[in-house]
């Protein structure tokens, strides 16, 4: 049984039916991006008369016109529509001696209230709702748990190289005195310095290292709080010297390439290029060297050419030489120690959001991202994506607010505030999720959800049976040439960027007809080397860096104690790699790389075939595309109770490859559009809908979801747009 209301000053009235109220039009509409059914209404000129309704609307209208007055329809006891006056259109007619009050009304419900405020930025921390003026919200541990962050393996790199090709000139500044070998350095400069403690090289003629200062191109300082694996050494040499004299010219007869340790009495690579006859000019390749250093802090490595002469010289010593190639590279393994970041878990930080810009009339709710333990709306089991959490770089560099005399303010973790779309969006290319509401016992969510759940089998919810009119045709918009996936911000200025494949990814299908691209990249940060750089920010207190406003997400996993209570950890490292990438026990983020990502939309790709089996082709990428491995469960070999394994969320632990490609024919719907207009539908045909708004509808036996169905009470008929299941 239907009743109306005017709520005005908190108050809520029961009126009579206004006049205008059959005729109104409902849509139940699925939104194509989020493909929840959101429920619309035609705007309504409706006309109130009764002396309560009448009182109400005088007393507001001469009061102020601004004045808030809610209309609202509940059918056995559950609110239909609320919808707001708008006085603008207000008009009071006499007529026949009968009085009533014309006035326009618009839909307000939540869903209308929820999408105004989905671009509106919510401080996670704050528990006041936007129309609040004191503390209305329930404090939620998740939105603040401390998380211990490991170290990203990281490798660092120095490096110096020629920076010219042409022909340069060297000589002895004065006499080397008698000498039957000088030692020869050519020119080299400095490309990358990760470890800072690399020098350019000038070219240098001298008999003996005797001030080895001048000619040091590695000193290992061991600064930053960094841990060291042993330098990986390598040299390569590709010069043409020639030999010349102060006044004859002399030929040689030997050439050896040295490194040194500290002195020169410590050798730990000694080659000999040239033994023969004399000669005057050589091209002088060493090959590439590669050799592991024990390093301890202070200590320096620098090299030579010597250059051996037949017999002792006294006079004055000159070379020319052009390097086609020279390269002495530097790297080594670090880590920095775990720090800690305080993170938002993803289910308590879409419920905050959704409360604070509806008052707290809306909270979330998720079978694909709750958990067993979540502050709001617990679950059974824990949801797919349920173990993944976000937190921005200031957080993840642990830097307190300050005051303006540069004090810590109490309180002082930075500030974090996310818009519901911010998290949708991303969160959507990571997952192929959407959002919709739903009532549950009388009780509205906001439920967030894998694609699969938003098209639900079973029993249908209507069928339609031999109607006057069908139209079947092509939906165009759902047949995709190109997929474009990943992630937008990742590690790209540093040598540790070629390494890194939380990047971006493009694919393709047999599509020739249409150029449809579809582009599901996250604004959240998941590389491991952005992580681990931000991190080793922590030390910089005073400076900006420029991940400090981005938002990262983080995989987890929890860990149950012998004693003590549980705790989400990060879920760190991949197995099955084939030295494909840098540190592999020590990778973040496995189980959403990009091409993980590119699986989970593998049932809206392959349209084209109407769920035949297809190709996805990988056609082109960013950073470290041979990228391969397995996420890992890490199940303990010797299990004793009360020992209980470690817990994870997504136990997908496929081998996957960056660049491969897929086949599919995971297809849920067919790029079809089914119309049926005007088909009888009685109330509670329509109620029963609008309650299973994501169930089967059939049209003569062939299982369709709702795109659109509009409803008018006043005929008892819907026209219906309809999305086939593949079948």
């Amino acid at each position: 049984m239907y009743k109306f209301y005017l709520k005005y000053n908190s108050k809520k009235n029961e009126i009579p039916e206004p006049i205008g109220w059959d005729g109104l039009e409902l849509t139940l509409k699925r939104n194509e991006k989020s493909h929840g059914i959101d429920v619309e209404y035609s705007d309504l000129s409706l006309q109130f008369y009764g002396e309560k309704a009448i009182g109400i609307l005088e007393d507001a209208y001469n009061n102020d016109i601004d004045n808030l007055i809610t209309f609202i329809c509940e059918n056995n006891g559950i609110e239909e529509y609320r919808g707001q006056l708008d006085f603008e259109a207000y008009n009071k007619v006499y007529e026949d001696g009968y009085c009533y009050i014309e006035v326009k009304v618009a839909d307000i419900g939540i869903q209308v209230l929820f999408n105004n405020r989905i671009d509106q930025k919510v401080d996670l921390d704050s528990l006041k709702s936007f129309d609040s003026e004191t503390d209305n919200l329930t404090q939620y541990p998740m939105l603040k748990h401390e998380i211990e962050l490991p170290s990203r393996g990281m490798m660092l790199v120095s490096q110096l190289s020629n920076t010219s090709a042409e022909r340069q000139y060297v000589n002895t500044d004065d006499s080397m005195g008698t000498y039957r070998s000088f030692l020869f350095q050519p020119q080299l400069d400095i490309v990358i310095n990760e470890l800072d403690t690399i020098y350019s090289v000038p070219a240098t003629i001298t008999s003996s290292f005797s001030n080895i200062n001048n000619n040091i191109f590695f000193k290992f300082s061991e600064e930053n709080n960094l841990t060291y694996k042993p330098i990986e050494l390598s040299v390569i040499f590709n010069l043409n010297y020639r030999q010349i004299g102060s006044f004859i010219p002399e030929p040689f007869d030997k050439i050896q390439f040295t490194i040194y340790k500290n002195d020169s009495n410590t050798v730990i690579y000694d080659y000999t290029i040239y033994d023969g006859n004399p000669i005057m000019e050589y091209d002088i390749k060493t090959g590439l060297i590669k050799i592991i250093v024990d390093m301890n802090k202070n200590d320096v490595l620098f090299f030579s050419f010597k250059i051996h002469f037949p017999e002792e010289k006294t006079e004055y010593r000159s070379c020319n030489y052009t390097i086609r190639e020279a390269k002495i590279e530097m790297k080594s393994l670090t880590t920095f120690p775990s720090t800690n970041a305080n993170m938002s878990l993803l289910h308590e930080t879409m419920s905050r959001i959704a409360e604070s810009i509806t008052n707290k009339q809306i909270t979330v709710k998720s079978d694909y991202y709750g958990r067993k333990d979540s502050n709001i709306n617990p679950t059974n089991t824990n949801g797919i994506g349920s173990f993944k959490a976000l937190a921005t770089g200031l957080r993840v560099r642990n830097i307190p607010l300050r005051d303006a005399a540069g004090n810590d303010m109490e309180n002082s973790d930075t500030l974090f505030t996310l818009s519901f779309s911010d998290v949708i969006k991303s969160l959507t290319a990571i997952d192929n999720i959407g959002f919709g509401f739903v009532t549950e016992n009388g009780i509205q969510y906001l439920h967030v959800e894998s694609l699969e759940w938003f098209y639900k089998i079973g029993k249908p919810i209507f069928e339609i049976h031999n109607p006057n009119k069908i139209e079947r045709g092509i939906d165009s918009n759902r047949l995709y040439s190109i997929f474009k996936c990943g992630y937008k911000k990742y590690e790209t200025e540093n040598f540790n960027g070629l390494d890194a494949f939380h990047t971006e990814r493009e694919y393709r299908t047999r599509l020739k007809l249409k150029n449809n691209a579809m582009e599901q990249k996250s604004d959240f940060i998941a590389d491991g080397y952005a992580i681990e750089y931000t991190r080793r920010e922590s030390i910089n207190t005073t400076s900006d860096w420029r991940y400090d406003n981005d938002v990262f997400i983080f995989c987890l996993k929890k860990t149950h104690a012998f004693q003590g209570p549980d705790s989400y950890v990060i879920d760190l490292g991949a197995s099955e790699t084939g030295n494909t990438m840098i540190s592999p026990d020590t990778v973040y983020n496995m189980r959403i790389s990009p091409v993980r990502m590119a699986k989970k939309w593998l049932n809206r790709l392959s349209s084209l075939g109407f769920g035949k089996k297809e190709d996805i082709i990988f056609t082109s990428g960013t950073g470290n595309l041979q990228a391969k491995g397995r996420a890992r469960i890490k199940v303990p070999i010797d299990i004793l109770p009360p020992l209980i394994p470690d817990e994870y969320a997504d136990k997908d632990t496929e081998l996957y490859v960056e660049n491969q490609n897929f086949k599919n024919n995971s297809l849920i719907l067919l790029p079809e559009l089914i119309k049926v207009p005007e088909y009888p539908v009685t109330v509670n045909e329509y109620k029963t809908i609008k309650e299973n708004p994501y169930g089967i509808i059939t049209v003569d036996d062939t299982p369709c979801y709702i795109s659109e169905i509009k409803y008018k009470k006043q005929k008892n008929t819907a026209s219906f747009v309809l999305i086939p299941k593949k079948v």
